[in-house]
């Protein structure tokens, strides 16, 4: 067989085989922790949880379980006898709260030791409930604010990191 140099070589030679390519995909492991060992984020931006929603919420969670991980941080204290642990909530008060309605011994988690800073911490949580669609107005802009004020962030950076255009972010 001859052997190709140069141009000729076909489209192999840009573009590489599927089998050779693997992607840099971060997973990451989910862990059950008993639910009274996660505590909600002191830093929480939103205030309003519609009860019915809630409630509607634990009766799915009872029915099929938690569908996507709660996101934390592992805490360490020490004690006189010893360390406890708990886990500080990043991402997902909603499902933490019916998951406690519904009577879960255990919940589903992904613990992320990147956000165990306080201010990377709040930084998600502010961004994860200004993606939500039933943030009212008011928490939203006290979001947006709390970004600019505590990150240094423009209304450039802000729309950037929360999917939304820069004039969103300004009018609210």
């Amino acid at each position: 067989m001859k052997k190709l140099f140069g141009l000729g070589k076909g489209l192999n030679s840009l573009i590489p085989d599927a089998k050779h390519i693997t992607p840099e995909v971060k997973k990451d492991s989910v862990f059950y922790v008993e639910i009274h060992k996660v505590r909600p984020n002191p830093q929480q931006p939103r205030h309003d949880f519609d009860d019915d929603g809630l409630k509607e919420l634990s009766k799915s969670i009872k029915k099929y379980g938690i569908l996507q991980p709660l996101l934390v941080s592992k805490v360490e204290e020490e004690n006189n006898r010893g360390m406890n642990v708990f886990y500080q909530l990043i991402a997902g008060e909603r499902r933490l709260r019916a998951a406690k309605i519904a009577g879960l011994p255990h919940v589903p988690v992904i613990i992320r030791d990147d956000f165990s800073e306080p201010k990377a911490n709040l930084e998600v949580a502010l961004i994860e409930n200004v993606q939500r669609t039933d943030l009212n107005p008011v928490e939203e802009a006290e979001a947006y604010d709390r970004l600019a004020k505590e990150f240094g962030l423009t209304q450039k950076e802000i729309a950037e990191k929360v999917a939304k255009s820069r004039e969103v972010v300004a009018n609210a």
